[in-house]
């Protein structure tokens, strides 16, 4: 057995998804245009949630922790975690229904709420493009 602590994961095949696992945090900014395919949702606590997606084109993000962050331009072929928000809901169900998607997202303007918040506009999306159908189960 590897080091995973999946037993159903054989030798040799490592889980590839979880925050440290990616390249970067996906910058929120005006203009910013995530597109690549998708490659799951992952949960932090609760209350928080954020999608991992292998880049076809270059993004800007993040990289590091706390005082030691930069802002970089990841390469196609990189992974980045995009923060879900209530504009992204839709991506949910293309990462748990069991199919292939590439998907485009961009940012728009900052926006203020009426209650002193903010919030980052997705423009036009998040657009998702189909590459293999969700597998079809028989009834039992």
């Amino acid at each position: 057995m590897s080091d995973n602590d999946n037993k159903f994961v054989p030798d040799g095949f490592d889980i590839m998804a979880g925050r440290e696992l990616a390249d970067g945090w996906a910058m929120k900014e005006k203009g910013n245009t995530i597109q690549g395919r998708l490659m799951g949702r992952f949960t932090m606590g609760e209350d928080r949630a954020y999608y991992q997606i292998k880049l076809d084109k270059p993004t800007k993000a993040i990289t590091g922790r706390g005082d030691e962050t930069a802002e970089v331009v990841l390469a196609p072929g990189k992974v980045v975690n995009v923060d879900e928000s209530k504009a992204m809901e839709d991506l949910r169900k293309y990462a748990e229904n069991g199919g292939v998607y590439d998907v485009w997202i961009m940012y728009g303007e900052k926006q203020k709420t009426p209650d002193g918040g903010s919030f980052w506009p997705i423009i036009n999306g998040p657009r998702a493009r189909q590459v293999k159908a969700p597998p079809k189960f028989d009834k039992f």
